[in-house]
Order: C-alpha cells, then structure tokens, then sequence
C-alpha cells in the first residue's frame, strides 16, 4: 500500500485521504474501528479417480462493504486467481466459479464509487453498463485484492475432506404463503 503521512487502520489504508461510508453520500470516515474483512470459503470436487490433483474448484467470497464495483470484481478475482496460481500451483482454469457478493454494509468504508464522481453516471455505468472503470480508491482496491488473494490461499490451504448436501422443493409455491 501506499506510504502514509500519518494514520494508517491495521490493514494499512491511509486515512490521510478522504472516505466515505458506504450509501451515505458526503459523510467522511474518520476513524477505522474493526478490520473490513472478507470472508471465503474454497470447495472442491477433490481429487480425480486416479488421486491426481485437485479438481473444480469452486470459491465464494463475502466482503464486509456496500458492495464492489463490477470492473473491481474482475480485479479481485485476477488477484485471487494469481495467488493461487503462484502460491498453492493451481491453474486459473480449474477454477471453476468465483461467486464474489457484499454484506451491503454501510458502515464500511464506500467501494461502488458512488461518492466518487456524479452519482447516476457512476451508478449505471459500473453497476448496469458492466464498463471497465475502477470504482474506487487505487489503494483500497489493492488493499481488497491483497486481503481476498490472501484468504484464498489460506482457506486452500485449510481445505479438508467433507460432504456437500442441499435441499431440493419439487413445488415451491406449497411452502409459500401471503
């Protein structure tokens, strides 16, 4: 991240910048009290019939924000991928599925960009057009990337033998009720 002139929270944001919660559009941060954190969970199909390698991988991730720009979600899946890659040898294409949501908290500090620029052509170009522009912060983004790369290697390495179950309703009309 970049060098901070002064007050830094503990993943290392300067917050000699200007932020803004999340949905609030104007209200600053000013102080960081708890980590945004980034929760993931790694799946596989495991290893094939023959014991070769790990196959499928499946990854679903939930940031603590308002929500993450569509050409950001690119950007963190890249990072995730190529941490992967370059840490646990795992090939980008036997990722699977990379489902990235938010917790839509408003108390985070803001990564759709809404507060960045005028609020309808941030809105519908990022979120409705899927363009390319980078909603946020440079430095936030990569701090984002960094923590979600990090958490994939660390839940790929933690991975262990279970059991996926689901539940399937052949009629889901009879459980709804006005």
């Amino acid at each position: 991240t970049a060098a901070c002139a002064g007050n830094a929270d503990p993943n290392g944001m300067c917050l000699d910048k200007t932020y803004y919660f999340g949905g609030y559009f104007g209200s600053t941060v000013d102080k960081i009290y708890d980590d945004e954190r980034v929760n993931l969970v790694v799946m596989s199909a495991g290893a094939d019939e023959n014991g070769n390698g790990i196959d499928d991988i499946i990854i679903f991730a939930t940031i603590d924000n308002i929500g993450v720009a569509n050409g950001n979600v690119r950007d963190i899946r890249k990072a995730v991928s190529l941490a992967l890659q370059e840490q646990c040898g795992i090939a980008a294409d036997d990722i699977k599925a990379f489902e990235f949501s938010s917790t839509h908290a408003h108390t985070a500090i803001e990564a759709l960009g809404m507060s960045l620029g005028p609020v309808f052509k941030t809105a519908f170009g990022n979120h409705f057009l899927f363009k390319k522009d980078r909603a946020i912060e440079p430095e936030l983004l990569e701090t984002i990337c960094n923590n979600t790369a990090s958490a994939a290697v660390s839940a790929y390495g933690k991975m262990e033998e279970g059991s996926l179950s689901y539940f399937e309703t052949e009629n889901v009309n009879d459980y709804m009720r006005e």
